[in-house]
């Protein structure tokens, strides 16, 4: 993610946006076939998302929207892409975020 977000736990619509590169430069992504987002949980089980060129893959920026149930979890979370293409398969570096936790609320409403 461009800037410094932490998601909440059960948040919808949260956008990540992985630029793959390789030793510094952005890999056109156009040709790929697959295209997937693996996010681990804190508890460590892998969850793969299908991911999406933000434009048209040849500026090496995938994305993928969380939908309800993504982010069940809070914690550290890490991240890492997986693609296929005719030149070249394989995974980028892993990141990492934080998803943080929400307030439970009480049983009854406070007056």
């Amino acid at each position: 993610m461009a800037e410094e977000y932490n998601p909440q736990k059960g948040d919808i619509g949260t956008e990540f946006i992985v630029t793959v590169k390789n030793k510094g430069v952005v890999v056109p992504l156009s040709s790929a076939t697959i295209k997937q987002m693996l996010f681990v949980d804190p508890s460590g089980n892998v969850n793969v998302k299908e991911a999406e060129f933000v434009t048209n893959g040849d500026d090496g920026k995938l994305k993928y929207e969380t939908i309800e149930g993504d982010l069940y979890e809070h914690g550290e979370w890490k991240i890492q892409v997986y693609v296929e293409m005719l030149s070249w398969s394989g995974h980028t570096k892993k990141g990492s975020f934080k998803v943080e936790d929400n307030f439970e609320p009480e049983e009854e409403p406070i007056p």
